[in-house]
């Protein structure tokens, strides 16, 4: 299967720029391809916990979006993206977009805007980036992507 889609899931690290590289090179090989450029943002879950005859039931989520400072921030990002990877595409053919996501988790919210891209779509992303000791803990995004995707992962190492 040869992919319509790449998904680029970036955070500005060297990793995720060696893989926005990758994906305009796979592009350029393909041709009619369209590249997303992702960066997921942490919505802070606040829940408020029900106990009634012995049942613990979550009554509802109520979800804190980032601040208005977090969002610029993660669609400048996007942005930079967007630019280094036009400027390594070579074909009229390929289109480059981005958007901003805000998950709880970072993986699941990469695995789920795959999986609404279609099943021709490649998660391209980097080994390592910038999530530091919390990746440690709970594991690191790239792994978690690798378990939950049900399509094409390309985990790109940087030098």
């Amino acid at each position: 299967m040869i992919p319509s889609n790449i998904l680029v899931p970036t955070d500005g690290s060297n990793p995720a720029m060696a893989a926005e590289a990758m994906a305009a090179d796979l592009a350029n090989a393909v041709g009619q391809m369209e590249i997303t450029v992702v960066n997921v943002i942490p919505l802070t879950c606040m829940s408020e916990f029900l106990v009634s005859e012995n049942v613990v039931r979550i009554k509802e989520f109520d979800y804190l979006a980032c601040s208005l400072e977090e969002q610029k921030n993660a669609q400048a990002v996007v942005d930079a993206a967007i630019k280094r990877i036009q400027n390594i595409v070579k074909s009229d053919s390929v289109t480059v977009v981005g958007k901003v996501l805000e998950a709880p988790s970072p993986a699941q919210a990469i695995v789920d805007k795959a999986r609404e891209k279609g099943d021709r779509t490649l998660i391209v992303l980097g080994n390592r980036g910038l999530g530091g000791f919390g990746s440690l803990a709970l594991g690191s995004v790239s792994t978690q992507v690798l378990h939950g995707s049900h399509g094409p992962v390309l985990v790109v190492k940087a030098d």
